[in-house]
């Protein structure tokens, strides 16, 4: 919903018998309208975006104690000592959805690029594969650190599509250095063709996912961000 804001400014009475001094009108020229205009535009555009996380009610243990798992593949660890507590299909490859987005969290952040430049939701963030939907609509701008943190809470696929993009080197580049960060953390079963997990070819077992989720917990601002209750941003329209 778009807020606007209006200030009004009014002229005190003049006292009779007290001087008045007219002011003249300085001359304005085309590109201070320009720039008004420009601004008052942008202020218009402004929206807000709040996103929540959604609660679960479901039950993740039965009576005796055993995971509750539909997945076809799994693999629980005790993360202290790395012992396994529960397995299930654990080296089988699977595509991996929107686990992918962890993965593009780590190379985003790797790159230490300035988290508050702007990056803009274009064309090319619109899935064409799935035909998803999406709450950042083309045209839409936020920072890089409002997009990764949508990424991780919302798993929005525009917002991880335009941390790829907006890489040096663009998507291809951003595609490598996943690849690259797979084979570093030893995740032989391991590859990736997009950043927003879409892509069906983005496969993976249950062990190297582990690897992966390890590695990513040793980043503070994705702990935060992947499990926030709710965002708030404001977008800003290009």
């Amino acid at each position: 919903m778009a807020a606007t804001a209006v200030a009004s400014v009014s002229a005190p009475a003049v006292p009779s018998g007290v001087a008045t001094v007219k002011a003249t009108k300085a001359p304005v020229s085309k590109s201070m309208v320009r720039k008004a205009k420009k601004a008052t535009h942008r202020v218009l555009k402004q929206k807000k975006l709040i996103v929540k996380r959604r609660s679960s009610s479901a039950r993740l243990m039965t009576r005796d104690g055993l995971p509750i798992l539909r997945s076809s593949m799994a693999l629980v660890i005790n993360q202290e000592d790395g012992s396994v507590i529960y397995a299930k299909r654990s080296s089988v490859k699977s595509p991996i959805a929107s686990l992918t987005k962890l993965m593009t969290a780590m190379v985003a952040m790797d790159a230490n690029l300035p988290p508050d430049e702007l990056i803009a939701v274009t064309q090319d963030d619109v899935d064409t594969l799935k035909g998803t939907s999406s709450r950042l609509k083309v045209g839409a701008m936020l920072s890089r650190q409002a997009m990764l943190h949508l990424a991780l809470m919302a798993s929005e696929n525009r917002a991880a599509s335009a941390l790829a993009r907006a890489y040096p080197g663009g998507t291809p580049a951003f595609v490598a250095a996943m690849n690259k960060k797979a084979r570093d953390l030893g995740m032989a079963q391991t590859h990736f063709l997009d950043s927003t997990g879409l892509n069906a070819g983005n496969l993976s077992t249950a062990e190297d996912l582990v690897k992966m989720v390890n590695a990513s917990y040793e980043y503070p601002l994705i702990r935060q961000f992947s499990t926030s209750q709710s965002y708030e941003v404001v977008l800003d329209d290009y």
